[in-house]
């Protein structure tokens, strides 16, 4: 089963955004980097890059290690999001 990262992840938005605060500026790469995570319960169980600058992977899968979830209705879900790094 899939899920909204915005209704699986209430609050998801800042979490990457601090992640991932100043990573631009560190390398310099515009790009996006899409990212896959399975939920179980409350806890994200699995978080993986399915594309994207590698320069960025680390951070992508520790913003959505942060994440608090919710698999509602299910045992698990799966949830894929985004994050788009250019310059500010």
């Amino acid at each position: 089963m899939r899920a909204e990262v915005g209704l699986a992840c209430p609050g998801y938005a800042q979490i990457i955004q601090d992640t991932m605060a100043g990573a631009f500026d560190r390398y310099g790469i515009t790009g996006v980097v899409k990212v896959r995570m399975l939920v179980r319960g409350g806890q994200v169980v699995e978080a993986s890059v399915l594309s994207g600058p590698r320069e960025y992977h680390r951070l992508a899968v520790s913003a959505a290690r942060r994440m608090k979830c919710q698999a509602s209705g299910a045992d698990e879900v799966q949830v894929n999001f985004e994050i788009s790094l250019r310059e500010e």
